[in-house]
């Protein structure tokens, strides 16, 4: 149950493809700015270090859901394995 995601920087936009419970699903997200993207077993996080804007999707109790956290000043993201 893994998934990938392949992001173009340029144009912002994504495809991302494998279970969608681990974040295989990205239609409709907007990754314009998107500096950097990490991620979990089960989920993702992109990150636009220059706004601190974020997203996250995937499995939310291993990281797909970062709604209350706030990315500003944010420069790296480290995470375990889950």
């Amino acid at each position: 149950k893994y998934a990938f995601m392949a992001l173009s920087k340029n144009s912002g936009l994504a495809q991302c493809w494998g279970d969608s419970g681990s974040g295989g699903d990205c239609l409709g997200m907007d990754f314009a700015g998107v500096t950097s993207v990490y991620s979990t077993a089960f989920a993702f996080t992109a990150l636009n270090k220059n706004s601190g804007l974020a997203q996250c999707w995937g499995d939310v109790e291993y990281g797909g859901s970062c709604r209350s956290i706030d990315f500003i000043g944010v420069t790296d993201v480290y995470s375990t394995k889950y």
